[in-house]
C-alpha cells in the first residue's frame, strides 16, 4: 500500500530527516519519500493508515492523508500566524518580566516554549534527539540553576527564530510553487453552442475551450480556430511570443496574447505537460545529493557529539575550579550550539532555488544531483543532426544560367519535385513556395533511386539529380559554384533541360538559431566541445568549424557513439546533448544526459537528466553557470554554519558564550543559510539576460 501524507508542522530539515528515518525503520515500511520543501511524504507500507499516521504522530508531527490530487498540487500554506502570534506574545511577555515582575519570566518561558515543549516531549517518547529537546533542556537548566531571565530569553529568542525560520521556509514553499500554480483553475468551455465556466478538472479530452486575449490557456490541446501570438515562457522560457495558427499545439498556463482562440483539449489536468514539470520538479526536490547525503551523515554525529561534549564540561567543569552553577550554565550553552539544522539546510535550499531558476529559464534538471554534476563538466559532446542543426535541410545556395528566367526554375523545380518526399524534395519545395507565376506541367515523371527525377516538359527532357550523374552519364561540366558546395560538404541538386544546365541548388542542414553566434563561451568555462555524426567527415568539419566545436568524430552508427562517450567519461565528467530519442545509449552512459526536443517529447522527459524544452543552447551555458555557482553556493552555506557553530564553541572555554548569545548563533547561521541559498533563484548567466531578444 502507499499511502500520501501531508504534514502540518514540517518546519526544520533536520526534524525531517529523523522523521524519514524513524518511519523508514518502522517493521512493515518498504521504502519513504519525505519532500521537505513541500511538506509531504510518500509511505510504501504494509501496515494499516491509521497505525502510520498514529506512528508518525509518535515522532512528533501532525500528518493528514491526501489524494494523489492534492499530493501532486499546490502546497497548501503553513500556519505563519500562529508562529508570529506566539513569538510577539514571547517577547511581549518578556519585556514586561524584565521590566516589572519576574514572576512573568514563567508566562515568558511558557509561551515562548510551549510548541518547543510539546515537540520534545513527543521527540523524547519517541526516543529522539533534536532541535527541540536540546532547547527545552536549556531552558529548564536555566530555571534551575537560578538563570530566570537567562531562560526567558532562550525561550523568546527561540520562539523568534523559528518564527523567522517557518516564514522564510515558507517563502521558499511558495516560490517553488509559483512554478506549478500557472495554470488557471477554471475555463470558459464550448457546451451545446454556449459558453460555460467550469472548473479545468471537469473538463473531458476533446472539449473545446475558449480563450480570450490575454488569458491563460488552460489546457494542452490543438488550436482548432484563432490566429495568435501565445507566451510559452511559463514552460519554455523563451520571452518572445510564439506565433500560433489552426492545428499548432498550446499548452496549458502559456498566455494568449492577442486574439481569440479555440482550443480542442487533448490531454486530461494530470497529464499536462505542465502536470509533467510539475512531476519532475517535485521528484527532483525529493532527491538526495552526494553532498546532502554526506551532511545528513555528519549531523547525526555531530549532535551526539556535541552532547558529550556538553555533559562533560557540566561534570569537569568543577574539576578545573568552575562552580557547578558555571559548569552547568556552559554546558546548556552547547546544547543550543548543538542544533545542526543551518548545516542540514546548507544544500537542499540552494539546489532546490537552482533547479527552480532554471525551470524559469526552460532548463529542466530532474534532481539535485544532476545540478551538482552541471558544475563539475569538463567536456561536451554533441550530436549533430536535432541537436546543433535543426535537423531539416535547406536551400542555402542557388545558381542559376544566365539565359534562364527565374520563373522557369522555379515552375520546373516545383513540377518535378511534387511526387517525392524526399529531404532534398521538402527542402527545394520549402525554398519555392509554389509553382510561380506561370506553373508548368511535367509528364512522365519518373523516381531514379539514388539519382534523382526525370520527366518531359514541352518536347524536353528535364532532370533533378545528383551531381555525380550529371556529370559522369550526361558529361556535362558542373558549374563552379556547384562544385565549391561540394567540396564544403553540403547536397547539390542540378536541374538540366536537354543537355544544358539550368541550375544548381546547395542544400544543408542549418545550425541553430542559438548556436549559430558560435559556443565559444565552453572555452570560457573550461570545457572543451566534441562533436558526433553519421554525417560525412567534410559537412561535420564546415559545421565544427562554424560553431567553434574543438573536436569531429563523423560516419558514426548509435553504438559508435555509446562507446566513444563512454571512454571520454572514464578520463572526465562529461555531458552529452542529443535529441533524446536516437542518441539514446549515449546519453545514458554520459555523466549528464542532455535532451532537446522537450516541447511535446515525453520521451525527452523521461529519459534525459537534463532537459532544454525550448531546444535553445544558449540554455547549456546557464545550466553550467548555474551549477558552478550552486556549488560555491553549497560550499559558502557550509561555511558559515559550520564557522559560526566553532566560533560559537570556541567562546565556551572564556565563558563568554551565554545563552541568548547561543540562540542568536544558531538563529543567524540557519537565516544567513537560507537566504544566502535563495539567492540563486535570481541567478541570471550572460545568455539567459538575451534569450528571445534576436
Amino acid at each position: 500500500m502507499i499511502s500520501k501524507v501531508r504534514l502540518d508542522d514540517l518546519d526544520c530539515a533536520d526534524c525531517a530527516g529523523k522523521l524519514e528515518r524513524t518511519i523508514t525503520g518502522l517493521p512493515g515500511v518498504q521504502s519513504v519519500k519525505l519532500n521537505f520543501f513541500l511538506s509531504r511524504m510518500e509511505v510504501n507500507h504494509q501496515l494499516s493508515e491509521p497505525a502510520l499516521l498514529e506512528a508518525i504522530g509518535e515522532a512528533g508531527h501532525k500528518p493528514t492523508l491526501i489524494s494523489d490530487s492534492q499530493f501532486h498540487g499546490a502546497a497548501e500554506p503553513n500556519d505563519s500566524v500562529s508562529y508570529q502570534v506566539h513569538a510577539l506574545a514571547a517577547v511581549g511577555l518578556g519585556i514586561i518580566g524584565l521590566l516589572l515582575q519576574p514572576v512573568v519570566l514563567i508566562a515568558a518561558m511558557v509561551v515562548g516554549g510551549w510548541k518547543t515543549y510539546q515537540k520534545a516531549w513527543r521527540s523524547l517518547l519517541g526516543r529522539r534527539l533534536d532541535m527541540n529537546v536540546l532547547m527545552s533542556t536549556a531552558i529548564i537548566g536555566a530555571v534551575i540553576i537560578g538563570e530566570w531571565e537567562e531562560g526567558a530569553l532562550v525561550a523568546v529568542l527561540f520562539a523568534i527564530s523559528q518564527w523567522l525560520e517557518h516564514h522564510s521556509m515558507e517563502q521558499t514553499r511558495q516560490s517553488v510553487q509559483s512554478l506549478m500554480e500557472t495554470a488557471p483553475p477554471e475555463a470558459v468551455v464550448l457546451r451545446d453552442g454556449r459558453e460555460r465556466r467550469v472548473r479545468v478538472t471537469e473538463l473531458t479530452v476533446g472539449e473545446h475551450v475558449v480563450t480570450k486575449s490575454g488569458s491563460r490557456i488552460p489546457v494542452d490541446g490543438m488550436i482548432r480556430t484563432g490566429h495568435s501570438f501565445v507566451n510559452q515562457a511559463a514552460i519554455t522560457g523563451e520571452s518572445v511570443p510564439v506565433e500560433k495558427r489552426p492545428g499548432d499545439e498550446v499548452y496549458a498556463g502559456t498566455v494568449n496574447e492577442n486574439g481569440l482562440l479555440v482550443v480542442e483539449m487533448t490531454k486530461l489536468p494530470q497529464e499536462s505537460m505542465l502536470a509533467k514539470i510539475a512531476q519532475l520538479v517535485e521528484d527532483a526536490q525529493s532527491q538526495k545529493t552526494p553532498v546532502q547525503a554526506f551532511v545528513d551523515r555528519f549531523a547525526a554525529y555531530y549532535t551526539p557529539a556535541v552532547l558529550a561534549l556538553a555533559l562533560a564540561a557540566a561534570i569537569l567543569g568543577p574539576v578545573v575550579g568552575l562552580s557547578w552553577n558555571d559548569s552547568i550554565y556552559r554546558a546548556l550553552s552547547l546544547l543550543v550550539v548543538a542544533c545542526p539544522c543551518a548545516l542540514v539546510l546548507a544544500s537542499p535550499i540552494t539546489l532546490v532555488a537552482g533547479m527552480g531558476n532554471a525551470a524559469k529559464h526552460g532548463v529542466m534538471i530532474k534532481g539535485g544531483v544532476h545540478l551538482e554534476r552541471a558544475g563539475d563538466i569538463k567536456q561536451i559532446v554533441f550530436d549533430k543532426t536535432g541537436t546543433l542543426t535543426y535537423g531539416r535541410p535547406q536551400v542555402v545556395h542557388v545558381w542559376q544560367a544566365e539565359h534562364v528566367e527565374s520563373d522557369s526554375v522555379q515552375a520546373l523545380t516545383w513540377a518535378l519535385e511534387q511526387t517525392t518526399d524526399h529531404a532534398v524534395a521538402k527542402a527545394l519545395k520549402g525554398y519555392w513556395s509554389d509553382g510561380g507565376s506561370s506553373p508548368v506541367t511535367v509528364h512522365e515523371l519518373t523516381d531514379i533511386p539514388g539519382v534523382g527525377v526525370a520527366g518531359e516538359w514541352d518536347g524536353k527532357s528535364v532532370r533533378l539529380t545528383h551531381p555525380r550523374h550529371v556529370h559522369e552519364s550526361m558529361g556535362l561540366p558542373l558549374p563552379e559554384a556547384a562544385q565549391k558546395w561540394l567540396q564544403e560538404g553540403a547536397t547539390v541538386a542540378i536541374l538540366t533541360v536537354d543537355e544544358s544546365v539550368w541550375a544548381a541548388y546547395g542544400i544543408r542542414d542549418v545550425p541553430r538559431e542559438s548556436a549559430d553566434g558560435g559556443l565559444s563561451w565552453l572555452r570560457t568555462l573550461g570545457i572543451s566541445s566534441w562533436m558526433l555524426t553519421g554525417d560525412n567527415h567534410q559537412s561535420a568539419l564546415n559545421l565544427a568549424s562554424q560553431l567553434g566545436i574543438d573536436e569531429v568524430r563523423s560516419n558514426l552508427l548509435p553504438e559508435d557513439k555509446q562507446r566513444f562517450v563512454t571512454k571520454l567519461a572514464a578520463q572526465q565528467p562529461t555531458a552529452m546533448v542529443g535529441d533524446g530519442i536516437n542518441d539514446g545509449p549515449a546519453l545514458a552512459v554520459a555523466d549528464l544526459g542532455i535532451a532537446m526536443g522537450g516541447i511535446g517529447t515525453d520521451l525527452a522527459l523521461e529519459s534525459a537528466d537534463v532537459v532544454l524544452m525550448t531546444d535553445n543552447l544558449n540554455g547549456l551555458e546557464h545550466l553550467f553557470s548555474l551549477g558552478r555557482k550552486a556549488a560555491l553556493i553549497v560550499k559558502q552555506n557550509i561555511a558559515l554554519s559550520l564557522g559560526l557553530k566553532i566560533l560559537a564553541l570556541a567562546l565556551v572555554i572564556p565563558g563568554m558564550l551565554t545563552l541568548w548569545l547561543a540562540v542568536i548563533a544558531d538563529m543567524g547561521a540557519s537565516l544567513l543559510v537560507t537566504m544566502n541559498g535563495l539567492r540563486l533563484w535570481r541567478y541570471r548567466s550572460r545568455h539567459s539576460q538575451t534569450w528571445g531578444k534576436r
